[in-house]
């Protein structure tokens, strides 16, 4: 209970920094845009505000998400390790090496002259989520990612 109580609060605490820190850089474009007397974005509507909102939720799902998984890596790492530190540390390092993999593997794949090299990157959190984002915007997989990237969608 205590473990689920902590994902509450962690969760709680970065989407609402999300939602502030998005009305701080709206208002500070609208400002912006008022001051040079700019236009700032469509008239607002019914639908613009619901294409908004519905684009909103989408973002802070996937912001979710992959907030989840990184703090799986960090909590299986403070496990491994026993340490709250090494678990901080190691959870960072996942991150990054995760961030990375694509180019990395884009390099291993080009170095090894192994072309299905780069479909490994079909596994990490970082295209799933951008999966993900895919489908919710185009309503289609994401299947171009660098020349050689042969997964298929999995779902539909």
């Amino acid at each position: 209970m205590l473990i689920a109580s902590k994902w509450v609060i962690l969760i709680t605490i970065v989407m609402l920094s999300l939602v502030l820190t998005s009305l701080i850089i709206g208002v500070g474009w609208s400002v912006t845009h008022h001051i040079h007397d700019l236009p700032f974005g469509p008239a607002w509507s019914g639908e613009v505000l619901v294409d908004f909102i519905k684009l909103y939720a989408q973002t802070m799902l996937i912001g979710l998400f992959s907030l989840m998984i990184l703090g799986g890596f960090a909590a299986l790492s403070a496990m491994v390790t026993r340490s709250i530190l090494g678990g901080l540390l190691l959870g960072f390092f996942f991150s990054v090496i995760d961030a990375m993999s694509l180019g990395a593997l884009l390099f291993f794949r080009n170095l090894l002259q192994v072309p299905e090299l780069i479909n490994l990157y079909q596994y990490t959190p970082t295209y799933n989520m951008d999966n993900l984002r895919h489908w919710f915007i185009h309503g289609s997989a994401n299947t171009i990612v660098a020349p050689g990237f042969t997964a298929e969608p999995s779902v539909g």
